[in-house]
């Protein structure tokens, strides 16, 4: 196990100098953005998921809890890359080990798409067991959606879960959100076609320097 840790701390560090390489060459010093986010699901069993992510400039760090399985914890190092006029992107590679119920070696990108009020996001990763291939799996989250208003947005939601040897699963859902200040809150429901209807709450509030 401590063999397969080795490639995603060297990722951790690699990002840290690129970081700070970024502040050099501006001669500024950057600022960092915080961004709490707590999921609360409500299927046959109550569980709530907590985020962290911290940005400072190109630098991204993460920390996540019940996402790749239960009582399972997962930090991350990445990259920061965005601009754009009229269509903005930021885009974020990254890498990490997760560690609880499920070991292993996690990389994964996040990526926000945004021309006027249509938002495109996305979040994956592929696990990489310590143990046995029959850890691995590929998930990934999908949002569009439209802000008519800058507190209001509306749009669809999908999920896709791929196990190692197994068939995938796919999930379509529809999402409301609103926000006020640093705060917000949307709330899923995906269908019950291919497993259980289950709702979604995402409260989230970010707080930069």
């Amino acid at each position: 196990m401590k063999k397969h840790a080795i490639l995603p701390l060297f990722i951790m560090v690699f990002t840290f100098v690129l970081g700070a390489k970024a502040q050099d060459e501006t001669g500024e010093e950057p600022k960092w953005n915080h961004y709490f986010e707590a999921d609360f699901y409500f299927e046959d069993d109550f569980y709530v998921l907590p985020m962290y992510r911290a940005d400072r400039n190109h630098l991204h760090l993460e920390a996540r809890y019940n996402y790749e399985d239960f009582q399972t914890f997962s930090a991350w190092g990445g990259y920061n890359f965005f601009g754009g006029d009229k269509l903005e992107y930021f885009v974020t590679p990254m890498a990490g080990v997760a560690l609880g119920n499920t070991d292993g070696f996690v990389t994964g990108a996040e990526m926000t798409f945004t021309l006027g009020g249509f938002e495109l996001y996305n979040e994956s990763e592929y696990l990489l067991g310590f143990e046995s291939k029959e850890e691995n799996f590929f998930y990934a989250w999908t949002d569009l959606t439209y802000a008519p208003k800058d507190w209001l947005w509306f749009g669809l939601s999908s999920q896709i879960t791929k196990p190692y040897q197994f068939d995938g699963e796919f999930r379509t859902g529809i999402i409301l959100g609103g926000g006020y200040k640093n705060f917000e809150l949307s709330g899923y429901y995906f269908e019950g076609w291919s497993g259980p209807a289950f709702l979604m709450f995402a409260l989230s509030f970010s707080f930069p320097e």
